[in-house]
């Protein structure tokens, strides 16, 4: 059986520990500043995971809110479009309307128009009527005027010719009587040299001329009056 030797601390088991070689106080301050070191981490693994509570808390809320805000809008977007979808409705029902209204306005003054050329059409028919029937009427007065004035005047040219007949007569037989006279007061042959003369009987034509010419013109000048 082999003979157990008993091992140097060089050669192995606590030959390598800093601890049989360090002092104990050195010793001591290192584990102190260990547990320093493990409770500041502690501490600060506390701390993050508060922080990283805190910030799940705000990532939740916040996740929430965003949410909330999500569906109001949402919301929102759905009244909006609704509304719009109403607006363009009623905007479409009224452009509608308008169009209806525009198209019974446009049809109405057509068919006012057509009217209206109508009534224009019987106004020009009715004037060329009315204008014909008073050319015709002018026409037939004019006529009638100058045949009342051709038989005025016919009936003034014979009333004068009877005038003249009768006022020829009437000086034929002033002449004859103022022959008559002149020869009862004048000796006859005088009387008779002077009424056989040529001067004597171209003075009571002429007298007489003028006595007939006169009447005639002053009848004439009283049937133009008339």
């Amino acid at each position: 059986m082999a003979k157990a030797t008993k091992k140097r601390p060089e050669e192995g088991g606590w030959g390598n520990s800093k601890i049989l070689t360090r002092p104990l106080p050195s010793i001591l301050d290192e584990m102190d500043d260990n547990i320093k070191a493990a409770v500041e981490a502690a501490r600060r693994a506390e701390e993050a995971a508060r922080m990283a509570r805190a910030a799940a808390d705000a990532a939740t809320e916040a996740s929430a809110e965003a949410a909330q805000r999500a569906i109001e809008a949402r919301k929102a977007a759905e009244t909006a479009a609704a509304d719009a979808t109403k607006a363009a409705a009623d905007a479409a029902a009224r452009a509608e309307k308008t169009a209806l209204a525009a198209k019974q306005a446009a049809g109405e003054a057509a068919h006012k128009a057509e009217e209206a050329d109508k009534a224009a059409s019987a106004a020009v028919e009715a004037f060329k009527k009315a204008a014909t029937e008073a050319t015709r009427r002018a026409e037939e007065a004019s006529a009638k005027a100058v045949a009342d004035a051709e038989a005025a005047a016919l009936k003034a040219a014979k009333d004068v010719a009877i005038d003249a007949e009768r006022l020829t007569a009437e000086a034929r037989k002033a002449a004859a009587e103022a022959a008559k006279r002149a020869e009862e007061a004048i000796p006859t042959a005088l009387v008779r040299k002077i009424i056989s003369s040529w001067e004597f009987i171209i003075f009571v034509t002429i007298t007489m001329l003028a006595a007939v010419l006169s009447s005639v013109a002053i009848s004439v000048g009283l049937a133009v009056m008339r």
